[in-house]
């Protein structure tokens, strides 16, 4: 009886100094599985849906499980051809494990590449796959903000599904995309210099993060958006509509394509010209500048910043152009995951490698990424 009761003791005593020595690991091991973006750690539900936090922390262990049963039949579906089911397999997935790569990766992959090809119309196809940019840009990335592969995907899909020419509806893809950068940025200045026009992206590039920092700088910033609000107008898009319309901007104008192609030729039609005279000019110029900022950084994901420092590496890019978004998102890739500084280490890659079909100049080919590829990292 005296024996039992010593292993007893002893049982409890080993079980109370392995907890404890648990309890010290636990810390640390949550700052890896931190790290490396890969681990159930306290942040997991950080910043989630409602309905996503909810799931996650209701199934408990079984979450694992359900994953493991969801992937495996969704990469049989796929496997199958039945690329629709497989997709909606993908974002449950997603809902479970939002910080699971490859998932995202798969998803975007189905919509852009396999469910795409099964429309028969140009919007369709484009619905498709800017739904998978979309996807990985606004979704998979910010819940995996340092996972290379997603970046890398966004890359791959600019460059070879809209970039390329083995998509029949290649051409529609790309008219897409440069009427979304020219609705923000202006048509470029044929005529302008290199430096003209990087400094063109460059004051985007400068402009503050939030309209109370720019109010800051200019306060007659405050005056001139209460004459915007007195004329209806947004600070948005009818903004910039108005603003290459109006005869106070020295700047280029919009193109028709864009008005037509997107239905929002009302945006500038619905204002003759902006409020105030010519003293008003430089504040102008200063609020549009935000404002495209403001709409890059919140609808595209974009940073003015590190577009403006790929244009004075490279020199003048066409953001109209599709191979442009492709170098963005891999370099930009490159240094969220791994602070890699902007191309430091490139040393093949020099202007009359890479840029020929950067500058939207018409000459497009496949060397030049792969060039591109072969020195990311």
């Amino acid at each position: 009886m005296r024996s039992d009761t010593k292993v007893q003791v002893v049982c409890v005593a080993l079980a109370i100094g392995l907890v404890a020595t648990g309890s010290l690991l636990q810390g640390p091991i949550n700052e890896q599985r931190s790290s490396f973006l890969t681990g159930f750690n306290d942040e997991l539900t950080e910043n989630l849906p409602p309905k996503v936090a909810f799931v996650l922390t209701s199934m408990g262990a079984f979450r694992g499980l359900a994953i493991d049963y969801l992937w495996i039949k969704a990469s049989k579906l796929r496997e199958e051809g039945r690329h629709f089911q497989s997709l909606q397999l993908a974002r449950w997935i997603c809902d479970l494990q939002p910080r699971f790569p490859s998932v995202w990766e798969f998803q975007a992959w189905e919509m852009a590449y396999n469910i795409s090809v099964t429309t028969h119309t140009p919007e369709e196809r484009w619905t498709w796959v800017y739904g998978a940019i979309k996807l990985l840009r606004d979704k998979g990335i910010p819940y995996n903000p340092a996972c290379l592969p997603l970046y890398k995907e966004v890359a791959w899909i600019y460059f070879h599904k809209m970039g390329d020419i083995l998509d029949d509806m290649h051409w529609a893809y790309k008219a897409e995309w440069a009427v979304l950068m020219q609705r923000v940025l202006g048509a470029p200045d044929p005529n302008a210099t290199a430096e003209e026009a990087i400094d063109a992206i460059r004051i985007i590039g400068d402009a503050p993060r939030t309209l109370d920092e720019l109010i800051q700088a200019e306060p007659r910033v405050a005056s001139y958006v209460g004459m915007l609000e007195q004329a209806g107008i947004e600070l948005s898009y009818p903004l910039l509509a108005a603003a290459v319309e109006a005869p106070v901007n020295t700047g280029p104008t919009l193109e028709s394509l864009a008005l037509d192609s997107t239905g929002d030729a009302n945006e500038a039609a619905a204002v003759d010209t902006l409020p105030g005279d010519d003293s008003w000019t430089d504040v102008r110029d200063k609020l549009v500048a935000w404002v495209r900022a403001d709409i890059l950084r919140r609808e595209f994901k974009l940073d003015p910043s590190w577009m403006v420092g790929l244009m004075e590496k490279f020199g003048p890019l066409d953001w109209r152009a599709t191979y442009s978004q492709a170098l963005y998102w891999s370099t930009y890739g490159d240094f969220k995951a791994r602070k890699v500084a902007l191309l430091a280490n490139w040393g093949p890659c020099q202007p009359g490698c890479c840029l020929a079909d950067l500058n939207i100049d018409g000459n497009v080919g496949i060397t030049d990424f792969l060039i591109l590829l072969a020195n990311w990292g």
